[in-house]
């Protein structure tokens, strides 16, 4: 069994962030998990088998595997302007804010799968994708 991420630092600081602030048995195990061969950074396999020319970001190459988002614009911009509207108290988009919140972060958790599928089956190749 493999767990996999799009871009192993940042997910690395922020599971040490949050199993730090939990205790320490969850911060070794953490440290454990992140160190193990289980751990896998499909942005660092990608950038081993293939260059693009431009970004490697996740919002780059998962459409070129054929993944779409849900949600509009779902850049790191928006994301920081729904995650103010969903932490204030009294702000009338907090509902929608949080929801859109979770469907960004699906996206991205889908987009890492198809990318992973994609480098599992066709890694050979260039993704196949619809010309539009």
């Amino acid at each position: 069994m493999k767990a996999y991420v799009w871009h192993e630092p940042a997910e690395n600081q922020h599971l040490r962030r949050i199993s730090g602030a939990a205790n320490r048995r969850l911060e070794e195990q953490v440290e454990d998990l992140i160190n193990s061969d289980v751990w896998v950074d499909l942005k660092r396999v990608f950038e081993g088998s293939w260059i693009t020319g431009g970004s490697v970001g996740l919002k780059s190459i998962a459409p070129l595997a054929g993944f779409e988002w849900s949600v509009e614009d779902p850049g790191g911009g928006l994301s920081m302007v729904k995650y103010d509207e969903a932490v204030m108290v009294d702000s009338r988009f907090a509902k929608s804010a949080r929801d859109w919140i979770l469907d960004y972060n699906r996206g991205d958790v889908e987009a890492t799968s198809v990318i992973r599928e994609w480098l599992t089956a066709e890694g050979s190749e260039w993704p196949k994708v619809d010309a539009r």
